[in-house]
């Protein structure tokens, strides 16, 4: 993981902009209906996680495992 992501994610502020990107993101995927709701909900569910821990979450690429 590079130094940038781990110094983004250690800072409560750059985590949490870096996580509302994130379901920005997938809201206009939704909205465009491009992803399924397993997908949205995994996405969120990772979201979450990562929102209560500055070090990177345990096999984030599952989160995307039903897109």
């Amino acid at each position: 993981m590079s130094s940038k992501v781990k110094a983004a994610l250690a800072n409560d502020s750059k985590r949490n902009t870096l996580l509302n990107k994130i379901q920005s993101e997938l809201k206009m995927c939704q909205q465009k209906k491009e992803c399924s709701a397993s997908c949205v909900s995994g996405i969120n569910a990772c979201i979450a996680k990562q929102r209560n821990s500055n070090t990177l979450i345990s096999n984030p690429t599952s989160c995307c495992d039903d897109c």
